[in-house]
């Protein structure tokens, strides 16, 4: 049987930054992913570049339903707190 050295308090640290910083990017992915599944409803397309759903969807707005604006404009703006996040969390 091997033994594993226990790891410090400091790669702890980091491995912890890490998960963290991974999770919040499979969400914004996943926001993306849905802002872009919601607007194809409405007959929007947008491609799959990320920066192309972020500077297209808030554009789309205007042409949609009230309660279809609310939904898109909060997944929006989640997903602007969600690029916060990503970009405090890296190292």
């Amino acid at each position: 049987m091997r033994f594993v050295p226990i790891k410090s308090e400091h790669a702890q640290a980091v491995l912890c930054l890490h998960r963290v910083c991974t999770r919040l990017v499979e969400k914004r992915t996943a926001t993306i992913n849905r802002l872009r599944g919601l607007l194809s409803e409405f007959g929007v397309v947008l491609a799959l570049k990320a920066q192309t759903v972020r500077r297209e969807a808030g554009a789309a707005l205007d042409g949609l339903p009230g309660y279809a604006q609310r939904a898109i404009g909060d997944l929006l703006s989640h997903l602007h707190f969600l690029d916060d996040r990503v970009g405090e969390a890296t190292y």
